[in-house]
């Protein structure tokens, strides 16, 4: 079997963690909220965002006071919606074509985050920027229902689910850049915080036809806790 080359970056990451940890603090948590997943750009089929889920563990090694560095295994719902309509006149006729669909994936997500987490007051800042990896977890979806109209009258209905990742057409592993800013309140023994960020996919997903990238932006909260000082 051939081993494919993106293997070596999640376990790149986890060796560069694996050293920055032995050496630093180490804080875990783990954070749940959800995606406002989307493809793009906007070409032929004009895409609007879904709201899916998302978890991760986290493991954050500081390197400096205002520094650290976060790695997050987790999993992630993305996908979108789509509406295509079309009218055509034959002979006098008003003939009317829609298509309404949702696309659904689900990935397990690696983010690699460069974090830098100022102090206002007893607050604490945080700004995230870095690459990320996902790994799809089962099928790529479309439900869709297909209707025609004539004259206003609908004349024909069909609705189906069809697996876009048959014949490897929608890819295993995509890429991208993810950037966010949240706020931490650190209480006794641990901190809460809150976060938004952008996820900007930069591989197309689809062999053939329609540009599509995992696009979108995620709002989430969640807890972190010093283990090793």
């Amino acid at each position: 079997m051939k081993k494919s080359p993106y293997l070596w970056l999640p376990l790149a990451a986890v060796f560069l963690f694996s050293y920055l940890d032995a050496q630093a603090q180490l804080n875990v948590g783990i954070r749940g909220g959800v995606n406002f997943a989307n493809f793009g750009p906007e070409n032929v089929i004009s895409f609007k965002a879904r709201t899916r889920a998302n978890f991760a563990v986290m493991f954050n090694v500081p390197v400096s006071p205002l520094l650290s560095i976060q790695i997050e295994p987790g999993f992630s719902q993305r996908g979108a919606k789509y509406d295509i309509s079309s009218v055509l006149m034959s002979t006098g006729i008003s003939m009317k074509s829609e298509s309404n669909g949702k696309i659904s994936a689900n990935y397990i997500e690696l983010p690699l985050l460069f974090q830098y987490r100022p102090k206002i007051g007893k607050l604490e800042g945080i700004l995230s920027l870095g690459p990320e990896l996902r790994f799809r977890a089962g099928e790529a979806t479309v439900d869709f229902v297909d209707r025609q109209y004539q004259e206003g009258v609908l004349i024909a209905e069909r609705s189906e689910k069809l697996s876009l990742s048959a014949n490897d057409n929608f890819h295993d592993f995509d890429y991208g850049l993810a950037g966010g800013a949240g706020i931490a309140y650190p209480m006794r023994t641990f901190k809460i915080f809150t976060e938004a960020r952008y996820h900007l996919g930069l591989r197309k997903l689809y062999v053939e036809g329609v540009d599509m990238y995992n696009r979108g932006a995620s709002v989430h909260i969640g807890v972190t806790v010093p283990v090793r000082r």
